[in-house]
């Protein structure tokens, strides 16, 4: 079996990079999709502002992450990617906002080891022959204080790879009490990733809250530590 997911924006200053640079002053995901993935559609006047402004997309980089454990040769992709644009602004801008811990990378900042950090839960490589690890990310209420404005979420995608089991969102006022579930995974499946969207996913992110993401892993049939869940 194989799979496919990732487009990535970047909005670094200057020309474009150049295809097979590795420094491409990535600024951000434009938009990402996963195996097993629905359609997903902006509707409307919703669009992302590309031009030489100082939050727009400057230039666009489309990036694949294949997977093919079993190393066929006969694999062909026929997978494209159209865009569609328009002149002028988009009424209402639309942008992707990561959160948790993307790539388990949170030891990479010398956290683990660094006795003087405060660590509120579990940090590092997921431990190889657990059938339960848990790694887990916020974005707190001092960095959405900073937010200019409230920030309307319309669709959500949670994200793991082979050994991911469960993961769930939660939702929290400025005073640390829970307001809801924005999004739950308790069997992951790898081959069939969703956008989490209508009634269900939509809210509010007012200045002040967070947002908490927890990871549920089983690495139980894993012989070394593993960065990626």
């Amino acid at each position: 079996r194989k799979g496919r997911h990732g487009a990535r924006v970047c909005d670094g200053c200057g020309a474009s990079p150049g295809r097979g640079e590795q420094c491409s002053e990535w600024g951000g995901g434009m938009y990402v999709g996963a195996v097993g993935m629905n359609d997903f559609v902006l509707n409307g006047d919703l669009g992302s502002p590309v031009g030489n402004g100082a939050t727009d997309i400057q230039y666009v980089i489309l990036e694949f992450h294949y997977d093919n454990p079993g190393g066929l040769t006969t694999i062909v992709d026929n997978f494209g990617m159209r865009l569609y644009y328009d002149d002028g602004a988009p009424t209402t801008e639309v942008g992707v906002m990561t959160i948790g811990d993307p790539i388990v990378s949170v030891n990479n900042h010398g956290f683990e080891s660094n006795s003087a950090v405060t660590k509120p839960f579990t940090v590092g490589p997921i431990v190889a022959g657990e059938s339960k690890s848990r790694r887990q990310g916020t974005c707190p209420g001092t960095c959405s204080s900073e937010f200019a404005s409230d920030v309307t979420v319309f669709a959500s995608f949670l994200h793991m790879h082979y050994y991911g089991h469960k993961m769930v969102l939660e939702h929290y006022d400025s005073t640390k009490q829970l307001i809801g579930t924005r999004g739950r995974i308790d069997f992951w499946d790898n081959g069939e990733q969703n956008m989490i969207k209508g009634s269900d996913a939509s809210f509010t992110f007012t200045t002040g809250e967070s947002l908490h993401t927890q990871c549920d892993y089983d690495s139980s049939t894993s012989s070394s530590n593993q960065n990626l869940g």
